[in-house]
């Protein structure tokens, strides 16, 4: 019942912040996001008491949520992107190092091959309008694509499932954002960010739930 009212709670936020975005109301946007976000922060918070306390997932997960918290603050403004990209950049490495402690490094070839080379082919897309932003945003794909490689390699049963699906939309979230700001805004872009980057956060912070040592 909790997780139900919690899972409520936080779609019924982000469908004010999406719907305050699309109709380009700043000011009610402002305040949902990072409510949503935070929301989303204390749901993984619930779920690591008193259960599965004992080990690092949760709490790198919790880590990284806070992370992308300041992130969402700091990408409310312009003129702070960079900064905003540099806590996305720990959130990352964070959800990385999380994913690593449930069954050590993944050297699984097959995800690395596929997410790498869609990462290549999309960044030379993108560098023609990068500038000055092109080795800011290299280093942040390689992150990104480092925490997918190791979310996927997991495997795709039960929780891994839910893992993985996490990761690729996040990637493909910063790939909507990474668009619409070196190539070209679309209407509907922030819709498809905050979407895709909510689910994403949302299926890490109910991992932390069903997360318990030993691992499935």
């Amino acid at each position: 019942m909790r997780i139900l009212l919690f899972s409520i709670t936080i779609l019924l936020s982000a469908g004010i912040a999406i719907f305050a975005k699309y109709q380009e109301n700043p000011r009610y946007f402002q305040v949902a996001k990072p409510i949503t976000t935070s929301l989303i922060i204390a749901f993984a918070a619930i779920g690591m008491t008193p259960r599965g306390i004992d080990h690092s997932y949760g709490p790198l997960i919790l880590i990284g949520l806070c992370f992308s918290l300041i992130g969402d603050v700091f990408l409310l403004k312009e003129k702070y992107f960079v900064h905003g990209l540099g806590a996305f950049l720990c959130a990352h490495i964070l959800f990385a190092m999380a994913f690593i402690s449930i069954e050590g490094m993944q050297y699984d070839l097959i995800p690395l091959i596929v997410l790498g080379s869609i990462a290549l082919v999309y960044y030379y897309f993108l560098y023609p309008n990068l500038s000055k932003m092109a080795i800011p945003v290299g280093l942040y794909i390689l992150a990104i694509i480092f925490m997918a490689w190791q979310a996927c390699s997991l495997g795709t049963e039960g929780i891994f499932l839910w893992i993985a699906i996490s990761a690729l939309l996040f990637a493909f979230s910063d790939a909507v954002i990474a668009y619409a700001k070196f190539v070209h805004r679309f209407h509907s872009s922030e819709v498809w960010i905050l979407s895709t980057y909510w689910t994403s956060i949302y299926l890490l912070a109910l991992s932390c739930h069903f997360m318990i040592p030993p691992f499935p």
